[in-house]
């Protein structure tokens, strides 16, 4: 994905455009997808695996229903993530050694 094009999302007809820069975690619960921005909440039915293929690469699945921009990310911690916002995002223990691996060549690719 290119750098400067919008996230579409669809939600009871009503279609959102989001800049992925913008988005700080993607939640997914009961078939629906809340995609938490700097600027609010966007609802849209769509799985989280698709949601992430639409994306660039600076963001990571750190749970079966988190998907986290790394660029936002202060710590890492042993079962979660503090965003620069405060906000706390689960890691599942599988997926920890993932996380990090990926957060450190993602950071030493982006100094």
């Amino acid at each position: 994905m290119e750098n400067n094009r919008k996230l579409l999302l669809s939600f009871s007809g009503i279609i959102t455009s989001v800049d992925p820069d913008t988005i700080l975690y993607i939640e997914s619960r009961a078939r629906t997808a809340t995609v938490h921005t700097i600027d609010g909440a966007h609802l849209c039915y769509e799985k989280l695996s698709d949601l992430a293929s639409r994306l660039p690469g600076q963001f990571i699945l750190t749970h079966k229903s988190f998907l986290v921009n790394m660029d936002r990310i202060r710590r890492i911690e042993r079962e979660q993530i503090i965003l620069d916002t405060d906000m706390e995002i689960p890691i599942s223990k599988a997926r920890y050694g993932d996380v990090r691996g990926c957060y450190f060549r993602y950071v030493g690719l982006n100094m």
